[in-house]
């Protein structure tokens, strides 16, 4: 892709992330509790899948499309990481740095405004990089994990969050929050060999987002009035994203994963 057509995806992109995850997205996930998780998962499936990632004070993590930074910030807090988060949204890195700024990170947590593709990124910088629900987008997500690959010191990790389809499936939620390109595992891992990554591990984690999400179905129920109060229309949008994608994970249609893949040199 040229410059000049990764700019003007870049753009177009940049429009649809600010017009889908706006302030009424931003105030319903604060009623539902999700902690700035913006992802189909929150802090219970980050919470055991980073446990695994031997994360510590003397990590360096890589947040690439990291939204409004809930999942960074949580890195922060849990393992005395800095964290640097990369999204292409300014609406979004406008709230990332204020809710940090208020959570006493900043010393931890920064942000990058850009294209992860483009952005001014130090090469061999990171011992982690990661990715939250929010990879699915790349419809071809090679030059995305080998700008990871060259972002991660030898050694380093790869580590992201995402669903899984064994076959291609369309959506009815793609009509409100764009086109996703879920891979099967065996495309995930092949990919991720692609872009030099080694030792892939592809861990199963249907079950504990399974109970993440329906969390989330649970209280937008409960708190109905209150988003009533927001939105009514984006009310009934909201539950229906959320809804399709647990039952997509509970019919079989979806499973949920786990990618972590090392750079060996």
């Amino acid at each position: 892709m040229s410059n000049k057509t990764q700019d003007s995806f870049s753009s177009r992109h940049a429009a649809q992330m600010n017009s889908v995850y706006d302030d009424v997205f931003r105030d319903f996930s604060d009623v539902v509790s999700r902690n700035d998780f913006y992802g189909f998962v929150g802090e219970m499936t980050v919470g055991q899948f980073s446990s695994t990632l031997g994360l510590s004070r003397n990590s360096r993590v890589l947040d690439l499309c990291c939204g409004i930074g809930g999942p960074a910030r949580y890195l922060a807090r849990r393992y005395g990481c800095t964290v640097t988060g990369v999204d292409l949204s300014a609406a979004n890195l406008l709230t990332a740095k204020k809710r940090t700024r208020e959570a006493g990170l900043s010393d931890r947590v920064a942000f990058i405004e850009g294209d992860v593709l483009t952005a001014n990124i130090e090469d061999g910088a990171y011992s982690h990089v990661f990715g939250c629900d929010a990879w699915f987008y790349f419809a071809d997500k090679v030059p995305l994990y080998k700008l990871a690959h060259r972002a991660l010191v030898p050694g380093g990790i790869i580590a992201f969050l995402d669903q899984s389809a064994e076959a291609p499936i369309r959506f009815t939620y793609e009509n409100y929050i764009g086109g996703v390109h879920f891979e099967s595992r065996a495309s995930y891992e092949t990919q991720l060999r692609a872009a030099e990554f080694e030792s892939v591990e592809i861990q199963d984690l249907t079950d504990v987002a399974r109970r993440d999400a329906a969390q989330v179905v649970m209280k937008a129920i409960g708190e109905r009035q209150r988003l009533i109060a927001l939105s009514p229309e984006i009310y009934t949008i909201y539950l229906e994203v959320q809804a399709e994608g647990l039952a997509s994970l509970c019919c079989g249609r979806t499973s949920y994963c786990g990618c972590v893949a090392r750079k060996v040199q």
